[in-house]
C-alpha cells in the first residue's frame, strides 16, 4: 500500500542505515514498479529517472522509462526520452520492441516501420504483432506487403488456441477473438463474421471482462460497423460508446469523410485526428475539408516519398491521377473554342480565346476575346442585325481556403457599345453552406436576341448551396434591370431557381437524378417607342420596351445526368456526359433541355471537348454546339 511504502522510507531509506540504499539505481527501478501498481505514475516516472541518473547506460530501466511514458500517453517527455535513448537501444531485442511502439506512439510510422522490419524475423509467428506490422506498411502505402502480414496473421488466428487456467477472460484470447474479427472483413461471410461479434457479445455480458477489455471489445465492434456500407443508428451508438478521445475521433473522422460533411472533417482535422489516418487518406481529408492546398501539398508528399521507396499500388495511382487533376487546377490554362450559338432569333458563330494565367498560388488574372459572325435566323421577327459580334473581357481572381473574391472589366460591340464590370464573392458559411453573390452591371443581357445585340443587364444575383452527402440542393435569386445600349430603361426582372439532386451513383461514371424548378418575373416599362431601334423591326416601326423584354415564366420539373460531376474536368481519357431536364412549363407545356458531349486528352495534359446544348424558354430556341481545345502549361 502507499502507507506502507511511506512509512518504509521514512524508517529505512531516510534513516542513517539506508544511506548505501539511496545510492543504488535498482532501488529506485524497484519501487518504480511499486509506485506504478499504485496508480502514481508520476512518482514511479520520478524514481526512474533518478535510477538513470545514477546509472545512465542501464537499458533495462531506459526500457521501463520508455513503456511507461507510452502507457501514460505523455507524448513531450517520450519524445525528450526516446531522442536520448534511441542509440543505446537499437542493438536490442527488447529496445527495438519499445522503440517501434514508442515512434508508433509519436505518429512517425516510417520510423515505427524500420524498427519492426528488423523485429519481424523474432516476431513472424506473433499474429498480434503482425496485424500491427501490417498496419504500418499500409501506412507507408505498402498494400502488397500488408496484405501478406494480414493473411499471415489470419493463418495463425486460425490455429487451435492454447487452453488456459481458471475462469477469467486473459488479455491474449480477447486479444485473439478481436484481431479476428478486425480481420474476418473480407475473409469471411455475413454467417462466420456474426459468429465473432456473437463470441463478443457473450464476453460483454458475461462481466469477465475488465474496463481496459471492455472498452477494447466496444471499440471493435464500432470498427467493425464502420466497415459496413451503411449509416445505421447501431454503428454510431455503438461508436459513441468508444470512450477513448482519440478512437472515437477516429471512427468520428472516417464517417464524416464517407458522409463527405464538410465541416465535420474541418472541426475533426483541427482536433488533430488526421494522425488517424493513412498517409495517402489525409489528402482527402484535407479536400474534403476545403483546404485544397494543403491537400495537394499532402498528396505531393505522399507520391514523393512513394516512389523513393519504389511503392505502386492501386490506391497511389489513384491518388497520382486526383493529384495531377489539382496540378493542373493550378496550372495556366488557354482555351480556343469554335461555338454556333443562337439566342432567340440571334445566331453568332466564331472563335473565343480565353487565358488563365496563375499568379502565386491565390491569384489568378483571366482573360477572354472574340469577334463572331451575328446575323438574324428569322427576318419576319428580326432585321438589322449587324454583321459582327466583339468581345473582350479582362479580370482577378483570388482563392482562399475558405473564401474567394474576383472581378472583371467587359467590352461588347454589337448594335451599341457596352463597357461595364462584373465582381464575384463566394465564402464558406457556418452550416456548411456554400455562399456565392455576383454583381455586374452593363453586362450582356442574353434573356432575348434584342436584349443580347441591343440591351444592357444590370444583376445583383446570391446563390446558397450545400452538399449531403449524397444529396446536394442548391437556390439562387436575381434581381435585374434592362436598359438599350443607348441608357433607354427597358424594365426589371427577378428570378427564382433551385435544385434538389441525388447522386445515384459515384465515381465514373457517376448518375444523378434532380428536381430543379425555376420562376422568372418580367416587368417592360410602358415608356414611348424607341426610335432609335426602329432598324431593328420588320416595317421600320418604332419598337417599345416590351419587344426588348421577355415573357416570364414559371418552370418545374425533373433532370437526370450522367457523368455530369465530370463534364467540365480534367480527364485522363475520354469521358462522354449528358443530361436531360423534363420540365412543364405555365407558358409552353411540356418541354425539355438537352445537354451532350464528350470530352478528353490528346496529348497529355490537355483536353478536346465537343458539346451540344438546347434549351426552350419564353424567349424562343435557345442552342449551341461547340469545339474546344484547352491546354494546360506552366506546372
Amino acid at each position: 500500500s502507499q502507507k506502507g511504502i511511506e512509512e518504509w522510507q521514512h524508517l529505512v531509506l531516510d534513516s542513517e542505515a539506508g544511506a548505501a540504499l539511496r545510492d543504488q539505481p535498482q532501488m529506485y527501478a524497484a519501487r518504480a514498479q511499486v509506485w506504478r501498481a499504485l496508480g502514481r505514475t508520476d512518482l514511479a516516472l520520478a524514481d526512474l529517472h533518478t535510477a538513470l541518473r545514477l546509472s545512465p547506460a542501464d537499458t533495462d530501466n531506459q526500457i521501463a522509462l520508455l513503456w511507461m511514458l507510452i502507457d501514460s500517453n505523455q507524448l513531450d517527455a517520450l519524445r525528450r526520452d526516446l531522442a536520448l535513448y534511441s542509440r543505446s537501444l537499437q542493438g536490442l531485442p527488447d529496445g527495438l520492441d519499445v522503440l517501434s511502439a514508442a515512434a508508433q506512439t509519436l505518429g512517425d510510422s516510417a520510423a515505427a516501420l524500420r524498427y519492426s522490419q528488423q523485429i519481424y524475423p523474432r516476431k513472424k509467428t506473433d499474429a498480434l504483432w503482425l496485424l500491427n506490422y501490417g498496419d504500418l506498411l499500409a501506412q507507408a502505402g505498402d498494400s502488397r506487403r500488408a496484405q501478406a502480414a494480414s493473411s499471415q496473421a489470419w493463418a495463425l488466428l486460425q490455429l487451435p488456441p492454447k487452453a488456459t487456467t481458471g475462469g477469467k477472460t486473459t488479455n491474449k484470447s480477447l486479444d485473439d477473438l478481436l484481431a479476428r474479427l478486425r480481420l474476418s472483413h473480407s475473409r469471411l461471410d455475413g454467417a462466420g463474421q456474426q459468429a465473432l461479434l456473437v463470441q463478443l457479445r457473450d464476453k460483454l455480458r458475461s462481466g469477465a471482462l475488465n474496463s481496459q477489455q471492455t472498452l477494447q471489445a466496444n471499440a471493435a465492434i464500432a470498427d467493425w460497423l464502420l466497415r459496413l456500407d451503411t449509416n445505421s443508428a447501431a454503428r454510431w451508438w455503438l461508436a459513441r460508446r468508444v470512450l477513448t478521445p482519440a478512437a472515437r475521433q477516429s471512427i468520428a473522422l472516417q464517417m464524416a469523410l464517407r458522409d463527405n460533411d464538410r465541416e465535420a472533417v474541418r472541426h475533426l482535422l483541427q482536433q488533430g485526428a488526421a494522425r488517424h489516418l493513412l498517409p495517402q487518406d489525409k489528402p482527402e481529408a484535407e479536400r474534403a475539408a476545403g483546404h485544397p492546398l494543403q491537400a495537394l501539398a499532402a498528396a505531393e508528399q505522399v507520391l514523393e516519398t512513394a516512389a523513393e521507396r519504389g511503392q505502386d499500388n492501386p490506391a497511389l495511382q489513384a491518388l497520382a491521377r486526383q493529384t495531377a487533376e489539382q496540378q493542373l487546377a493550378l496550372a495556366h490554362r488557354a482555351t480556343v473554342t469554335l461555338e454556333h450559338r443562337q439566342i432567340d432569333n440571334v445566331v453568332r458563330q466564331g472563335p473565343v480565346l480565353r487565358l488563365s494565367l496563375q499568379l502565386g498560388g491565390q491569384w489568378r488574372v483571366q482573360a477572354q476575346a472574340s469577334r463572331q459572325s451575328l446575323r438574324s435566323n428569322n427576318t419576319a421577327a428580326l432585321v438589322g442585325v449587324p454583321s459582327t459580334w466583339s468581345d473582350a473581357q479582362i479580370g482577378a481572381q483570388w482563392q482562399g481556403e475558405r473564401a474567394q473574391l474576383g472581378g472583371a472589366l467587359t467590352h461588347n460591340t454589337a448594335v451599341g457599345t457596352l463597357n461595364g464590370w462584373r465582381i464575384d464573392g463566394g465564402a464558406q458559411l457556418p452550416g456548411n453552406i456554400r455562399a456565392q453573390v455576383q454583381a455586374e452591371h452593363n453586362a450582356v443581357a442574353d434573356e432575348s436576341g434584342p436584349l443580347q445585340i441591343a440591351g444592357a443587364r444590370d444583376r445583383l444575383q446570391l446563390r446558397l448551396s450545400r452538399d449531403f452527402g449524397r444529396v446536394w440542393a442548391n437556390v439562387s435569386t436575381a434581381v435585374m434591370s434592362y436598359d438599350t445600349r443607348r441608357g433607354d430603361p427597358l424594365g426589371h426582372g427577378a428570378s427564382t431557381q433551385f435544385e434538389l439532386g441525388l447522386w445515384l451513383r459515384r465515381g465514373q461514371p457517376d448518375l444523378s437524378a434532380k428536381l430543379l424548378g425555376y420562376s422568372n418575373r418580367f416587368s417592360a416599362k410602358a415608356d414611348p417607342p424607341l426610335p432609335a431601334y426602329a432598324p431593328l423591326v420588320p416595317g421600320g416601326v418604332a419598337p417599345n420596351a416590351a419587344f426588348f423584354v421577355p415573357a416570364g415564366d414559371d418552370v418545374y420539373g425533373l433532370g437526370f445526368g450522367f457523368n455530369m460531376a465530370h463534364s467540365d474536368t480534367y480527364t485522363s481519357h475520354w469521358l462522354p456526359y449528358a443530361e436531360v431536364d423534363v420540365l412543364q412549363s405555365r407558358r409552353l407545356g411540356w418541354t425539355n433541355n438537352l445537354n451532350l458531349g464528350i470530352h478528353g486528352p490528346v496529348f497529355g495534359s490537355d483536353e478536346l471537348s465537343l458539346s451540344y446544348q438546347r434549351q426552350q424558354n419564353t424567349s424562343g430556341l435557345n442552342r449551341q454546339w461547340s469545339v474546344q481545345y484547352r491546354l494546360w502549361f506552366g506546372r
